[in-house]
């Protein structure tokens, strides 16, 4: 499925248990992927790319799944989780985005994964946010490679973090 130049490529609202794959979703103005509210969702195997707001986000979502994807050059976030919660991030490429490759505000239990941020001005932003695991990835390449404000109970482990300005902030 290829999805380009609209508004919003997908827009999910209270939409549970849906899977979007071997897709690409590009050149949309607001967002390439949007769940609001959406639970038990799977996005694998896609690249979502050159949208102007965000890549993927996520509002008050949980339990939801990106996997085996690429998400790049969007104006941008590559992926904002805003208040969500139990969300799994693995084994995807997160590059080229303007701001962030991947921001978390106010969202606890997630996990991001054997995955690729590079080359983003912030490669993983946490923002209010706790409980988290960043594990088996590659962050290189950012202005900040990981930046936490406000964040507690995070744990980073078993990633290679470097040709950053600021690994660790």
């Amino acid at each position: 499925m290829s999805i380009s130049d609209y508004d919003t490529g997908i827009y999910l609202w209270n939409s549970n248990n849906n899977t979007i794959s071997n897709s690409t979703i590009s050149n949309n103005y607001y967002y390439g992927i949007s769940l609001y509210y959406s639970n038990n969702n799977t996005i694998s195997n896609s690249t979502i790319s050159n949208n102007y707001y965000y890549g993927i986000s996520l509002y008050s979502s949980s339990n939801n799944t990106i996997s085996n994807s690429t998400i790049s050059n969007n104006y941008y976030y590559g992926i904002i989780l805003y208040s969500s919660s139990n969300n799994t991030i693995s084994n995807s490429t997160i590059s080229n985005n303007n701001y962030e490759g991947i921001i978390l505000y106010s969202s606890s239990n997630n996990t991001i994964s054997n995955s690729t941020i590079s080359n983003n001005n912030y490669g993983i932003s946490l923002w209010y946010s706790n409980n988290n695991t960043i594990s088996n990835s590659t962050i290189s390449n950012n202005n900040y490679g990981i930046y936490l404000w406000y964040s507690n109970n995070n744990t980073i482990s078993n990633s290679a973090i470097s040709n950053n300005y600021y690994g660790i902030y």
